[in-house]
Order: C-alpha cells, then sequence, then structure tokens
C-alpha cells in the first residue's frame, strides 16, 4: 500500500516546507536535515516524512520532524507515517543502534510512536534549537 523513497533536501525540501506550513508549524531549516530521511507514499504521491539522525559515538538515534501531508485523512496519515517510522527503525537496528529518541508534542503521534515500541519519558518538554555564535 505505501513504498518508501529517500529525501533528497534539494528537492524536496519546498514540499516538506509547505507542509509545516500547513499545520502551522515554522519549518525545519533545511541545513538541520539529517541525511537519513523518508517518505512515504501511496499510489506515486507523498503522504508522511520523517528523517533519523544518527549519533556517531553510541548505538543511539533521534527520530526526527515527523510530519504528514496537510488535509490528509488521519487514517491514512498515520498508516504512511507508520510505515516510514517502521523502515528506518529497522535501518537503525541494521546499522547497530540499540535505542531511538522522539520528542514529539502531538497526542496523536505519541500514541503512533508507542504502537512503535517507544516509551513516554518526559512530558511537557519543549525541545529548541539555536545556532551557536
Amino acid at each position: 500500500m505505501f513504498s518508501i523513497r529517500l529525501i533528497s533536501v534539494p528537492v524536496d525540501y519546498p514540499l516538506l516546507e509547505s507542509w509545516w506550513r500547513g499545520h502551522g508549524e515554522d519549518p525545519v531549516p533545511a541545513g538541520l536535515l539529517p541525511r537519513l530521511g523518508v517518505i512515504a507514499e501511496a499510489g506515486g504521491q507523498p503522504v508522511a516524512a520523517c528523517w533519523l539522525s544518527m549519533d556517531n559515538s553510541v548505538g543511539f538515534g533521534a527520530l526526527l520532524w515527523p510530519t504528514i501531508k496537510p488535509g490528509t485523512p488521519a487514517r491514512t496519515g498515520a498508516a504512511a507515517l507508520g510505515h516510514a517510522i517502521a523502515f528506518l527503525k529497522q535501518e537503525a537496528a541494521r546499522l547497530g543502534y540499540r535505542h531511538l529518541f522522539a520528542g514529539v508534542a502531538h497526542r496523536g503521534l505519541i500514541s503512533l510512536l508507542r504502537r512503535h515500541g517507544f516509551t513516554v519519558t518526559s512530558r511537557h518538554v519543549s525541545h529548541l534549537i539555536a545556532c551557536p555564535s
């Protein structure tokens, strides 16, 4: 039902930027996106995206910036994003990563990640980014 393809930031960023804006969020700066990102497609149409950042000093990775195309029915979006998450978890395991972190606030995303084996460790946390001077 869903296929997975790797994200090409130069090609896909305008689409992903429109998704974040469509959800009322500021886009993630393109320079922060990890090299390993995937888009789940249905019928050749992009539906959901997610990235995997991998620390090179320990077997720890981060599932980052999961997003769904605005206007996608909730069930379809959750299934597509779940497919992307499952792919990235499998890839992380193949590469020797033993633990993954995800930081999300949306209750639907929390539920989806819990169904994929994630455990809630902190509540009411904000993750912030800054550029060092």
